[in-house]
């Protein structure tokens, strides 16, 4: 499936860094994920539409947290900023790459290419279960079918 594959891709694309980020498929409570001050990003999924008849909207989200070593709420913030801005720089990096057309990047297996993939919004944890740190990302991707065949959309 379309989704599952973009997810893969980006879990790729996050593992070909050398930032040491631990990045997962699958959402889970961030107690439960072993989140260190490297942090975790986990990648979920979210819906599929069609947008119209080659083109495939696939929204995902994805959760960057990480773990300070205080409770006090103004020693954190700087290094949920770190994550973020690598987080940030690394969608960036692969939004521009799908742009360029590189086909290692952009095509997927199932014959889908990314046209797009931007993110839609970030959501903050709200400070709820410190020492731990979060934010989820809303991420869309245009999808278009290089297929030659019927499909369920």
């Amino acid at each position: 499936m379309q989704w599952y594959e973009l997810m893969q891709r980006i879990q790729d694309v996050f593992n070909g860094t050398n930032l040491g980020i631990d990045t997962r498929l699958g959402l889970t409570i961030p107690h439960n994920a072993g989140v260190t001050a490297n942090g975790v990003v986990m990648i979920g999924r979210g819906q599929e539409q069609k947008d119209d008849d080659v083109h495939l909207k696939v929204t995902l989200y994805l959760e960057a947290w990480t773990k300070t070593g205080t409770k006090e709420f103004d020693k954190g913030y700087p290094q949920l900023v770190d994550l973020e801005n690598k987080v940030d720089a690394i969608l960036l990096a692969f939004r521009k790459a799908c742009g360029e057309l590189n086909e290692d990047v952009c095509v997927l297996d199932c014959g889908f290419q990314i046209v797009d993939l931007h993110v839609v919004n970030k959501v903050g944890d709200h400070d709820s279960i410190r020492p731990l740190l979060g934010t989820q990302y809303t991420i869309e991707a245009r999808l278009f079918d290089l297929n030659e065949r019927e499909d369920i959309y």
